[in-house]
């Protein structure tokens, strides 16, 4: 009987063992559950936040360091700025401000960032659009400002986009952007010296135009011959202009048109197309000599953008035949 009673205690123990080892298995599943929905959960809540634009990682916000084109449009922008700010120190303060509120927009405007404020951990550069102090300093901004006008070229910005074009019609595109580009700064900057010597002129002083040489310019005009034809036409203007004028300006034609003379002379010396027209129409009211040689050049200047002795040719030149056109 003892032997008995001992075989009924130890299937006693077996069935509890087992109850409690059926017990710990549901437990676990039960918890491998859990586990299962909380992971779901987490999933959908990401999924969500994504969706509405949220990060769970640290995103770095700092913007690409900016390239050479886009810093020297960057500095334009901001120099213009300047000139706007400081329209009214001249006595041409209207007509300036709204030119150079102008040229700030044809440029990109200045580039902030975050212009509504940068978020936590990061700040917006300094940009200085501040007045300047003087007259003076406003015409050497003037002056600078055309220089750097002229000298832009914006090929270095695109010509990555340019390399990556999937087809020619991409290329094509980048090129047109990119001349486009050049013609719009290369007119601003002959807008430019336009207010500069007029302020030169309000301070009394002589405007400075370096040595012109007309060898130096001649190769230029095999990048755009057009530019030729309309040089003559403003000489031609002027020799009609000069007929018809007051004999106290007479020396002043005579030195403009042979400034004109000059530099088609040595282009056509150097193997420029002859794009001269034989008789050049009467110009309109809108029109005079002036406007055509600044026309003329800043479409020269254009073309011939990234070419820095022809740049530096055109822009001693362009400050002299623009100086020496007579002012009725």
């Amino acid at each position: 009987m003892s032997f008995s009673h001992k075989a009924g205690s130890s299937g006693t123990a077996a069935s509890s063992s087992t109850k409690n080892a059926s017990h710990t298995v549901h437990e676990w599943k039960i918890a491998a559950m859990l586990v299962a929905c909380g992971m779901l959960v987490a999933s959908l809540m990401s999924a969500v936040l994504l969706a509405l634009g949220v990060h769970l990682e640290h995103e770095d916000l700092t913007p690409d360091p900016p390239s050479t084109a886009e810093k020297s449009r960057q500095d334009l922008a901001i120099h213009a700025t300047r000139i706007a700010n400081s329209a009214s120190l001249s006595s041409t303060h209207e007509s300036l401000e709204k030119s150079a509120r102008t040229w700030v927009h044809e440029l990109g405007g200045v580039w902030i960032p975050w212009p509504q404020g940068a978020p936590e951990g990061y700040s917006n550069p300094t940009v200085d659009t501040s007045q300047y102090s003087s007259l003076a300093e406003l015409d050497a901004a003037l002056w600078d400002f055309y220089g750097e006008a002229l000298r832009f070229h914006p090929s270095s910005s695109t010509s990555d986009q340019s390399a990556r074009a999937s087809d020619q019609s991409d290329q094509d595109t980048s090129t047109t952007t990119v001349q486009s580009q050049s013609f719009t700064t290369s007119r601003i900057a002959f807008d430019a010296v336009q207010y500069a010597m007029a302020i030169d002129t309000e301070l009394g002083k002589e405007t400075q135009c370096g040595s012109f040489d007309p060898a130096a310019l001649a190769p230029a005009f095999s990048s755009h011959p057009d530019s030729l034809g309309s040089l003559d036409t403003a000489r031609q203007w002027l020799e009609y202009s000069y007929a018809r004028s007051d004999p106290s300006l007479n020396a002043a034609y005579e030195q403009s048109i042979h400034t004109l003379d000059s530099a088609i002379n040595a282009a056509l010396e150097a193997g420029a197309p002859d794009t001269r027209p034989l008789i050049a129409a009467p110009p309109s009211d809108q029109q005079n000599a002036y406007i055509q040689i600044k026309q003329a050049l800043s479409d020269l200047a254009a073309a011939n953008a990234g070419q820095n002795d022809r740049i530096a040719a055109i822009e001693s030149f362009a400050c002299t035949a623009l100086l020496q056109v007579p002012q009725k």
